[in-house]
């Protein structure tokens, strides 16, 4: 009952289901990359270009189809507004449109939410592949 109540409240707090157009696909498989916690640059985290590496290399053999972004964006204290040249650095410029023509559905971490979340929103008027519509969404096909 109570995980009925949270699912009601969550749904209350989806203020729009937001429509985007999704890629298909033509193949029996989609691949998915999900990452978290990567909001710092690659030159300023030896773990980060590793795993960004990994993820390259991995996309040049079997593409992936979408991109979840689990939060915590930009360390350490979300983005400035108006500023979107930190959330470029650590998404755009290390998955480039070039490598990766996919969506990155989006939602913030904790670290987002200590700046300006409308920021993080208003990113994808800069890069369309990074979709977060507003706090809360549905993604639909």
């Amino acid at each position: 009952m109570i995980i009925l109540l949270y699912l009601a409240f969550l749904t209350a707090q989806i203020t729009a289901v937001y429509h985007h157009d999704p890629k298909t696909y033509d193949e029996d498989e989609l691949h998915i990359v999900v990452l978290g916690d990567f909001g710092k640059s690659e030159n300023k985290s030896k773990i980060k270009a590793n795993v960004v590496k990994q993820i390259k290399e991995r996309n040049k053999e079997k593409p992936y189809g979408k991109g979840i972004l689990l939060g915590d964006n930009y360390y350490p204290d979300g983005l400035t507004r108006g500023d979107f040249s930190p959330i470029h650095k650590v998404f755009s410029d290390s998955f480039t449109a070039t490598e990766f023509p996919i969506d990155f559905l989006s939602v913030l971490g904790n670290h987002g939410y200590h700046g300006d979340i409308e920021t993080f929103i208003q990113y994808y008027n800069h890069d369309k592949r990074y979709y977060q519509p507003a706090r809360y969404y549905l993604y639909s096909k």
